[in-house]
């Protein structure tokens, strides 16, 4: 190993805030007290897990302990110049109370660098089943009994799992996958196939950006349900949850809302799995009570239904309208619920205005599984076009007209789909809206999470949203600040939609968390109006799609402790052969008084894959500036693919503020470990690729050593652990040179390993200290030795 001159070419320093990626399993029976893996980037121990409902209820722990892998591995393949993370997991609980409301509660970190922002964790009545691990194809489906709903993870690249369950002639399995409404960055591909793994016909539509899949059994036994990824990716992060049932899953409603404290029968549609729906048809009472929205729920059905709510007159869209001349009358305020059953349908509705009175229209589809995409188009009695609006240009699934009538008449408004003339049928939905324009506004944050450091100031973006042509200002107020903690005076003026808040934290201000409270006001004819800012939490897909709501009033101000120390390293070259364990001198500089231990290891972020290399976690020692991190090249590297391993280490550590709480700190390397890799100096391999072996016999297994010059010590060989199969081997220690060597293997009387796989290591140590590290992988078979081919 020697050292190169030249420095190496500079790239950008990931970033080494705390981020959250994931919880596994992604929910719970309520009820019961669930273990959980908490999946996060840059986190150090000692972080604080915290899961709160929309209510009062909240818990909070400390994470302490790392979770083992637990997934399938990645199989080997060329590493990518692409950037890469490694999230890590957490064991944790969570405990749901019996009496919890279904559906999504929600859960952040936090520590000394940062917080993040909520995750939905999703609270259900069905028998919960984790899979193991393997359960990878048909022989090692896992069994489960329907109702479940199941909890898995794409662990590995080109994973897929498999569930076996049992079903009857007649049955209609209903499957609803939730992977993105979770933040998941899996795009699942699911199906359900027989025992000889056929695929069986389904009908497939989605919920946002998730698979919804129903199929009607034609025989009784067996059948399996696959999940996998759209594309090869996986790791710990790749979540999802799937409610697998006979029970029917209603995609859509008609009409799909109704007016407060009245009845009305709606028609709901469920898939069916024979390609047309299968129709209900059920009387609904809403509630009392003034809301914008109203949630069904009932034992017979897979999921809930969300049907809008409000307090006029709701009226069913009467055919034909299809055009100006047979529209259909209305009478403002009134809501309309209408469908585009065939692929030419276009709905005409005609209504009266006075002069200057000032409209609002407004066309949204409420459900997330509605296939249709409305737009609206203004006309007078001449057939002239006045405004437009489409739900594609809103982004948020609506679409709005904001008018004022020039004179006494009567208009009309046509409703026609953005797909006219391809695509039609019952789940092409929607719900209009014509009443006088009440001006509002609403606020929104990018994020429900400001992380401040003290004595620093942060920015954060309050956005309006003007409704009904609102044009006022709005005065910004923030509640909740901790002591000290000061905002400048903010107003988002009359011509603009949007303002910076600047806060400024003192060095003084305690390290944490706090609930805030951002309150826009703006005075109206009528008074004072006021609304609370919300965020989006990271449930939300691509499509808007979320289970519950997909946003949140509960803000947090984290703030953070000021850097306890940093760490740097050389970025010119160094060589070292593969198959090797090299001591990487890092510099460490102590800031702000920080004098205690610090682990370094392996950063979770990387500008390129790392291609098997690994960090050995190494502490420092109070006071210690200087230190070797223990870098491991796997001989399997791959040769001439990336020119070079570019790896960031980040170190943790532990201390107790002035307040006298205990913080918790990580930080990223300043500067890369640069390293080219050499040829193996040692090189253990087996003569052959499985090994057969019996029960309660010692098996000799044959094993080379392939020598270099560069070395001329010895080498310890042993057995790595076999897990289950509790098959052992006594270590041996094999002179420089000598290449022929046998392994005895001891082979329990119940020894489980067929199918397995053990691994040989052998280790050595170069005169510089270098460790050399060398293995063997076989198949292991239970059989007669004498019948294996060498």
């Amino acid at each position: 190993m020697f050292l190169m001159v030249e420095p190496a070419t500079a790239q950008p320093k990931p970033g080494y805030e705390p981020t959250s990626t994931h919880i596994f399993p992604a929910g719970g029976r309520r009820g019961t007290v669930v273990p959980v893996r908490v999946g996060g980037e840059c986190l150090p121990p000692g972080v604080k897990f915290t899961v709160e409902d929309r209510q009062n209820w909240s818990e909070s722990k400390i994470l302490t302990e790392r979770s083992s892998y637990h997934g399938e591995p990645s199989p080997r393949r060329k590493p990518m110049e692409v950037s890469v993370t490694y999230p890590k997991e957490w064991e944790s609980q969570i405990a749901i109370a019996a009496d919890l409301p279904l559906g999504p509660v929600y859960w952040r970190l936090s520590c000394a660098q940062g917080g993040t922002c909520f995750r939905p964790f999703i609270v259900g009545d069905l028998p919960e089943f984790v899979e193991s691990v393997s359960n990878s194809s048909l022989s090692t489906a896992d069994s489960v009994k329907l109702p479940v709903t199941l909890n898995g993870q794409i662990s590995g690249e080109r994973d897929v799992d498999y569930f076996r369950f049992t079903a009857s002639t007649g049955d209609i399995i209903s499957c609803e996958v939730m992977a993105r409404r979770l933040g998941s960055p899996l795009d699942p591909t699911v199906a359900i196939v027989d025992e000889q793994g056929r695929e069986l016909p389904v009908d497939r539509m989605f919920m946002g950006s998730d698979p919804v899949l129903a199929a009607r059994i034609n025989s009784t036994g067996q059948y399996f349900l696959r999940v996998a990824n759209v594309s090869f990716h996986g790791n710990c992060s790749y979540v999802y949850r799937i409610n697998l049932s006979t029970l029917p899953f209603v995609y859509s409603a008609f009409p799909t809302g109704g007016r407060v404290g009245t009845t009305r029968d709606v028609v709901l549609f469920a898939i069916s799995g024979i390609g047309t729906p299968l129709e209900v048809k059920k009387r609904f009472v809403f509630p009392e009570a003034p809301s914008t929205a109203h949630i069904y729920q009932a034992a017979w059905l897979a999921n809930e239904i969300p049907l809008g709510l409000d307090d006029v007159p709701n009226r069913i869209e009467v055919e034909p309208n299809d055009e100006r001349p047979a529209a259909m009358d209305l009478s403002l305020p009134v809501t309309l619920d209408g469908r585009f059953l065939s692929n030419r349908d276009v709905d005409w509705f005609r209504f009266p205005l006075k002069q200057d009175d000032k409209i609002s229209i407004n066309c949204r589809t409420d459900q997330l599984s509605s296939s249709s995409i409305p737009t609206l188009a203004l006309f007078d009695a001449a057939g002239k076009e006045l405004a437009n609006a489409s739900s594609v240009e809103s982004g948020q699934g609506d679409c709005r007209i904001n008018w004022q009538a020039p004179k006494s008449a009567k208009y009309f408004v046509r409703v026609r789909d953005l797909q006219y003339g391809t695509h039609s049928g019952p789940d092409f939905v929607y719900r209009l809206s014509l009443r006088r324009s009440h001006p509002d506004f609403k606020l929104f944050l990018s994020n429900s999470c400001i992380n401040i450091v003290r004595g620093l100031k942060t920015e954060t973006e309050v956005t309006l949203k003007r409704l009904d042509g609102f044009s006022g200002s709005v005065e910004l107020e923030v509640e909740g600040l901790p002591e000290g903690v000061t905002v400048e005076a903010t107003t988002i003026a009359a011509d603009e939609n949007a303002a910076k808040m600047t806060l400024f934290a003192p060095d003084t201000t305690p390290v944490g968390d706090n609930p805030l409270r951002i309150i826009g006001r703006s005075q109206f004819g009528d008074g004072v109006r006021e609304h609370r800012a919300v965020a989006r939490h990271l449930g939300v897909d691509g499509e808007g799609g979320s289970i519950g709501p997909a946003t949140l009033e509960r803000i947090y101000l984290t703030v953070n402790h000021q850097p306890a120390f940093r760490l740097y390293c050389s970025e010119a070259y160094q060589y070292a052969h593969r198959g090797s364990v090299m001591l990487y001198p890092m510099q460490i500089e102590r800031i702000n008084g920080f004098d205690g231990h610090i682990t370094l290891q392996i950063g979770d972020r990387q500008n390129r894959d790392l291609d098997g290399v690994e960090m050995l976690e190494v502490t420092i020692p109070p006071g210690t500036t200087e230190a070797l991190l223990p870098i491991y090249l796997p001989e399997t590297m791959h040769i001439n693919v990336q020119s070079q391993s570019q790896l960031y280490c980040q170190g943790y550590a532990s201390f107790t503020d002035e307040h006298n709480q205990i913080q918790s700190f990580l930080t990223l390397s300043e500067k890369r470990n640069m390293l080219r890799t050499m040829p193996p100096v040692v090189k253990l391999k087996s003569l052959q690729e499985r090994i057969a072996i019996v029960p309660g016999r010692d098996i000799p297994v044959p094993l080379t050593l392939e020598w270099t010059k560069v070395f001329d010590g010895f080498m310890d060989i042993e057995l790595l652990d076999s897990g289950t199969s509790k098959i052992s081997a006594n270590s041996i220690q094999v002179p420089a040179g000598e290449t022929d060597v046998q392994m005895l293997l001891h082979v329990p009387e119940d020894c489980g390993a067929n199918g397995a796989s053990i691994s040989f290591r052998a280790t050595g140590q170069l005169e510089d200290g270098t460790r050399l590290v060398s293995e063997a992988k076989l198949a292991v078979v239970i059989g007669d030795p004498s019948s294996v081919e060498h």
